[in-house]
Protein backbone atom coordinates (compact mmCIF):
# COMPACT_ATOMS: atom_id res chain seq x y z
CA UNK A 1 0.00 0.00 0.00
CA UNK A 2 1.48 3.33 -1.10
CA UNK A 3 1.54 6.57 0.85
CA UNK A 4 -1.57 7.88 -0.92
CA UNK A 5 -3.61 4.81 0.04
CA UNK A 6 -2.40 4.95 3.63
CA UNK A 7 -3.43 8.59 3.88
CA UNK A 8 -6.75 7.74 2.25
CA UNK A 9 -7.53 4.91 4.67
CA UNK A 10 -6.83 7.17 7.66
CA UNK A 11 -9.28 9.82 6.41
CA UNK A 12 -12.96 10.03 7.41
CA UNK A 13 -15.97 10.01 5.10
CA UNK A 14 -18.37 12.89 5.85
CA UNK A 15 -21.66 11.78 4.25
CA UNK A 16 -23.88 14.61 5.63
CA UNK A 17 -21.48 17.20 4.21
CA UNK A 18 -21.58 15.58 0.77
CA UNK A 19 -25.38 15.39 0.86
CA UNK A 20 -25.64 19.06 1.81
CA UNK A 21 -23.31 20.06 -1.02
CA UNK A 22 -25.26 17.88 -3.49
CA UNK A 23 -28.50 19.72 -2.69
CA UNK A 24 -26.73 23.07 -3.08
CA UNK A 25 -25.33 22.05 -6.48
CA UNK A 26 -28.74 20.84 -7.66
CA UNK A 27 -30.35 24.17 -6.78
CA UNK A 28 -27.66 26.02 -8.74
CA UNK A 29 -27.78 23.70 -11.77
CA UNK A 30 -31.56 23.28 -11.97
CA UNK A 31 -32.19 26.06 -14.49
CA UNK A 32 -28.72 26.35 -15.99
CA UNK A 33 -27.37 22.88 -16.80
CA UNK A 34 -29.34 20.53 -19.09
CA UNK A 35 -30.31 17.21 -17.56
CA UNK A 36 -30.12 13.79 -19.16
CA UNK A 37 -33.05 11.40 -18.92
CA UNK A 38 -33.46 7.64 -18.72
CA UNK A 39 -36.54 5.55 -19.32
CA UNK A 40 -36.76 1.84 -18.68
CA UNK A 41 -38.73 -0.20 -21.21
CA UNK A 42 -40.17 -3.69 -21.15
CA UNK A 43 -40.45 -5.67 -24.40
CA UNK A 44 -43.48 -7.88 -24.78
CA UNK A 45 -44.05 -10.30 -27.64
CA UNK A 46 -47.31 -11.56 -29.06
CA UNK A 47 -48.39 -13.74 -31.95
CA UNK A 48 -50.35 -12.14 -34.75
CA UNK A 49 -52.01 -13.79 -37.73
CA UNK A 50 -51.44 -12.07 -41.07
CA UNK A 51 -53.62 -12.92 -44.07
CA UNK A 52 -52.63 -12.89 -47.71
CA UNK A 53 -55.72 -13.07 -49.82
CA UNK A 54 -58.68 -15.31 -48.90
CA UNK A 55 -56.92 -18.60 -48.17
CA UNK A 56 -53.35 -17.81 -47.16
CA UNK A 57 -52.32 -16.78 -43.69
CA UNK A 58 -49.27 -16.97 -41.44
CA UNK A 59 -48.45 -16.39 -37.79
CA UNK A 60 -45.77 -13.80 -36.98
CA UNK A 61 -44.20 -12.64 -33.71
CA UNK A 62 -44.72 -8.95 -32.99
CA UNK A 63 -42.56 -7.17 -30.39
CA UNK A 64 -43.92 -4.15 -28.56
CA UNK A 65 -41.95 -1.84 -26.27
CA UNK A 66 -43.70 -0.30 -23.28
CA UNK A 67 -42.39 2.30 -20.85
CA UNK A 68 -41.80 0.80 -17.42
CA UNK A 69 -41.85 3.18 -14.47
CA UNK A 70 -41.38 6.97 -14.49
CA UNK A 71 -38.73 8.74 -16.55
CA UNK A 72 -35.65 9.63 -14.54
CA UNK A 73 -34.07 13.08 -15.06
CA UNK A 74 -30.54 13.40 -13.73
CA UNK A 75 -27.03 14.79 -13.99
CA UNK A 76 -24.31 12.18 -14.33
CA UNK A 77 -21.51 12.82 -11.83
CA UNK A 78 -19.25 9.96 -12.82
CA UNK A 79 -19.06 6.31 -13.69
CA UNK A 80 -16.69 3.45 -12.98
CA UNK A 81 -16.80 0.82 -15.73
CA UNK A 82 -16.16 -2.81 -14.89
CA UNK A 83 -14.96 -5.27 -17.48
CA UNK A 84 -15.92 -4.13 -20.98
CA UNK A 85 -15.91 -6.26 -24.11
CA UNK A 86 -16.23 -5.17 -27.74
CA UNK A 87 -15.83 -7.29 -30.85
CA UNK A 88 -16.10 -6.58 -34.58
CA UNK A 89 -15.92 -9.02 -37.49
CA UNK A 90 -14.92 -7.87 -40.95
CA UNK A 91 -14.74 -9.30 -44.49
CA UNK A 92 -13.58 -12.90 -44.71
CA UNK A 93 -10.58 -14.15 -46.64
CA UNK A 94 -12.72 -15.09 -49.65
CA UNK A 95 -14.14 -11.60 -50.11
CA UNK A 96 -17.53 -12.26 -48.57
CA UNK A 97 -18.64 -9.18 -46.68
CA UNK A 98 -20.05 -9.69 -43.22
CA UNK A 99 -19.75 -6.79 -40.80
CA UNK A 100 -21.01 -7.50 -37.31
CA UNK A 101 -20.53 -5.78 -33.98
CA UNK A 102 -20.99 -6.88 -30.39
CA UNK A 103 -20.49 -4.70 -27.34
CA UNK A 104 -21.09 -5.12 -23.63
CA UNK A 105 -20.54 -2.36 -21.06
CA UNK A 106 -21.37 -2.52 -17.39
CA UNK A 107 -20.36 -0.77 -14.22
CA UNK A 108 -21.40 1.72 -11.54
CA UNK A 109 -22.55 5.30 -11.89
CA UNK A 110 -23.39 8.11 -9.49
CA UNK A 111 -26.17 10.48 -10.53
CA UNK A 112 -27.72 13.61 -9.02
CA UNK A 113 -31.49 14.13 -9.20
CA UNK A 114 -33.27 17.45 -9.60
CA UNK A 115 -34.17 17.58 -5.90
CA UNK A 116 -30.53 17.15 -4.87
CA UNK A 117 -30.71 13.46 -3.97
CA UNK A 118 -27.78 11.25 -4.95
CA UNK A 119 -28.39 7.81 -6.44
CA UNK A 120 -26.25 4.81 -7.29
CA UNK A 121 -26.85 3.14 -10.66
CA UNK A 122 -25.70 -0.32 -11.67
CA UNK A 123 -25.80 -0.16 -15.47
CA UNK A 124 -25.60 -2.79 -18.20
CA UNK A 125 -25.59 -2.10 -21.95
CA UNK A 126 -25.48 -4.76 -24.67
CA UNK A 127 -25.38 -3.89 -28.39
CA UNK A 128 -25.35 -6.10 -31.44
CA UNK A 129 -24.99 -4.89 -35.04
CA UNK A 130 -24.73 -3.53 -37.63
CA UNK A 131 -24.82 -6.58 -39.89
CA UNK A 132 -24.22 -6.00 -43.61
CA UNK A 133 -26.15 -5.00 -45.67
CA UNK A 134 -28.44 -3.57 -42.95
CA UNK A 135 -26.09 -0.91 -41.61
CA UNK A 136 -27.96 -0.09 -38.43
CA UNK A 137 -27.93 -1.41 -34.90
CA UNK A 138 -29.82 -4.69 -34.75
CA UNK A 139 -30.48 -4.82 -31.03
CA UNK A 140 -29.65 -2.63 -28.07
CA UNK A 141 -30.48 -3.54 -24.50
CA UNK A 142 -29.98 -1.25 -21.51
CA UNK A 143 -30.68 -2.02 -17.87
CA UNK A 144 -30.40 0.33 -14.91
CA UNK A 145 -30.69 -0.70 -11.30
CA UNK A 146 -31.20 2.56 -9.40
CA UNK A 147 -30.79 2.48 -5.62
CA UNK A 148 -30.25 4.77 -2.65
CA UNK A 149 -26.64 5.47 -1.76
CA UNK A 150 -24.87 3.36 0.83
CA UNK A 151 -21.56 4.28 2.47
CA UNK A 152 -19.52 2.36 -0.12
CA UNK A 153 -21.19 4.19 -3.04
CA UNK A 154 -19.87 7.52 -1.75
CA UNK A 155 -16.36 6.14 -2.30
CA UNK A 156 -16.82 4.80 -5.84
CA UNK A 157 -15.35 7.82 -7.61
CA UNK A 158 -12.28 7.71 -5.36
CA UNK A 159 -11.23 4.40 -6.93
CA UNK A 160 -11.70 4.48 -10.73
CA UNK A 161 -10.89 1.64 -13.09
CA UNK A 162 -7.47 2.50 -14.50
CA UNK A 163 -7.25 -0.63 -16.59
CA UNK A 164 -6.35 -0.14 -20.25
CA UNK A 165 -8.26 -1.43 -23.24
CA UNK A 166 -6.47 -4.48 -24.60
CA UNK A 167 -6.77 -4.75 -28.36
CA UNK A 168 -6.43 -7.84 -30.51
CA UNK A 169 -6.61 -8.07 -34.29
CA UNK A 170 -5.82 -11.35 -36.00
CA UNK A 171 -6.76 -13.44 -38.99
CA UNK A 172 -8.50 -16.76 -38.68
CA UNK A 173 -9.60 -19.37 -41.19
CA UNK A 174 -12.69 -17.49 -42.30
CA UNK A 175 -12.01 -13.86 -41.57
CA UNK A 176 -10.60 -11.06 -39.49
CA UNK A 177 -11.54 -10.55 -35.88
CA UNK A 178 -11.03 -7.36 -33.85
CA UNK A 179 -11.52 -7.52 -30.08
CA UNK A 180 -11.18 -4.92 -27.37
CA UNK A 181 -11.35 -5.63 -23.65
CA UNK A 182 -11.13 -3.54 -20.50
CA UNK A 183 -9.93 -5.45 -17.47
CA UNK A 184 -10.64 -4.32 -13.92
CA UNK A 185 -7.77 -2.42 -12.29
CA UNK A 186 -9.11 -0.21 -9.51
CA UNK A 187 -6.75 2.30 -7.90
CA UNK A 188 -7.19 4.98 -5.25
CA UNK A 189 -6.62 8.40 -6.84
CA UNK A 190 -7.83 10.56 -3.91
CA UNK A 191 -6.21 11.38 -0.58
CA UNK A 192 -9.53 11.90 1.22
CA UNK A 193 -12.57 9.61 1.34
CA UNK A 194 -15.39 11.07 -0.74
CA UNK A 195 -13.11 13.48 -2.59
CA UNK A 196 -13.93 11.96 -6.00
CA UNK A 197 -17.62 12.65 -5.52
CA UNK A 198 -16.93 16.12 -4.10
CA UNK A 199 -14.85 17.05 -7.15
CA UNK A 200 -17.57 15.75 -9.47
CA UNK A 201 -20.14 17.94 -7.72
CA UNK A 202 -17.74 20.87 -7.97
CA UNK A 203 -17.46 20.40 -11.74
CA UNK A 204 -21.24 20.52 -12.07
CA UNK A 205 -21.34 23.64 -9.88
CA UNK A 206 -18.85 25.36 -12.20
CA UNK A 207 -21.06 24.52 -15.20
CA UNK A 208 -23.94 26.22 -13.40
CA UNK A 209 -21.81 29.36 -13.27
Amino acid sequence: MGFKEEQYERSTLDIPKLQLYARKVARAARERVPMASHQEYAVKQRQEVQRKGWFSKKSVTVSERHAEGPRLDYWELGRVPNETFRRKDGADLYGTVHISWTGIDNGDMIILLRDGELRHVKYFVADRGPHYPVLEMETSHTEWQVAAMDAYNYLLLDRPNLGRMREKTYSRKFGLLYMEELKANYRVTAHQKGLGLSLALNRLMKLAG
